[in-house]
């Protein structure tokens, strides 16, 4: 129902908008696998800003975002060095 409500609908707060969430995530479900939903909801919610305060929606940007992270901190003049 999470990727119903965070995709498809709006964040109104009446009965009629949950009985859509829920009709609509059945058919969902009935038409995909829960790996696919799954995946669909993954590359869709929200994993909070990035270095430079942008916002990152989805785990393929958000694990993008996290190793320019490790990178910029690595390459810094005070970086540790590595072990190996």
């Amino acid at each position: 129902m999470q990727l119903v409500k965070n995709t498809l609908l709006t964040p109104e707060r009446t009965v009629t908008r949950k009985v859509k969430e829920v009709v609509l995530a059945l058919r969902l479900e009935r038409l995909f696998s829960k790996d696919k939903i799954l995946k669909a909801y993954l590359n869709a919610i929200y994993f909070g800003k990035d270095v430079h305060n942008r916002n990152i929606y989805g785990i393929q940007a958000a694990a993008g975002a996290s190793l320019a992270s490790t990178r910029a901190r690595s390459t810094s003049p005070r970086r540790r060095t590595w072990p190996g």
